[in-house]
């Protein structure tokens, strides 16, 4: 599963049990083997089978999409898409027509992808122009012992994880439902910072 922030549902595209689920949070056109899940997923070598709920969710770069596919085609590792019902391999050779859908709705993604972006870029020239828009502040406004100082807590128990080899979702997953973090941006921030390592 793939939602772009972590306030998203995930109820949508998780409908029932799994023997096993990924989740990023993370824009669509991050790369799929730039995402921590994803590549948990491929370095599993007990998966035999992955469902997703659409094709964007691995990705809204049509190449980056197509190389997906391609590697899980060479594993024999059938996608099953469940909005249209499909799977990409069907005993153990390629589904013509599923590879046809994922191409037409990779490049359907990339559109959408690209007119998000488009349409932002406009709403933000008119928020400029009739002065409404600040934009961000740019540079940090705390320095690095400042914030060493304020996550005092977060930062070894942050650190035992990673070292125990708890992936980045994990870690704030259990921050979050430990009252700690109440802010995913702090959890890459004290990372840039190689407060977490």
């Amino acid at each position: 599963m793939r939602v772009s922030t972590a306030n998203q549902k995930l109820e949508r595209q998780l409908r029932k049990d799994f023997d096993k689920v990924y989740i990023d949070v993370c824009n669509g056109s991050t790369p799929f083997d730039h995402r921590p899940s994803a590549l948990a997923m491929k370095n599993d070598e007990d998966i035999t089978s992955i469902q997703i709920e659409d094709v964007d969710r691995l990705g809204r770069n049509l190449r980056d999409v197509l190389n997906q596919l391609e590697y899980f085609n060479e594993k024999r590792i059938p996608l099953f898409i469940e909005r249209y019902a499909i799977y990409t391999l069907i005993n153990g050779e390629i589904n013509t027509i599923a590879s046809i859908i994922v191409q037409i709705l990779g490049m359907v993604s990339e559109m959408e992808s690209r007119n998000i972006t488009e349409r932002t870029r406009q709403g933000v020239a008119i928020a400029k122009a009739s002065g409404k828009y600040k934009g961000k502040k740019r540079g940090a406004t705390t320095s690095i012992e400042n914030t060493r100082k304020r996550h005092a807590k977060i930062i070894p128990i942050a650190n035992s994880y990673r070292a125990s080899g708890v992936s980045w979702l994990g870690i704030e997953k259990r921050l979050k439902e430990s009252g700690f973090l109440t802010n995913r941006i702090t959890l890459k921030r004290l990372h840039v910072l190689k407060l977490i390592n």
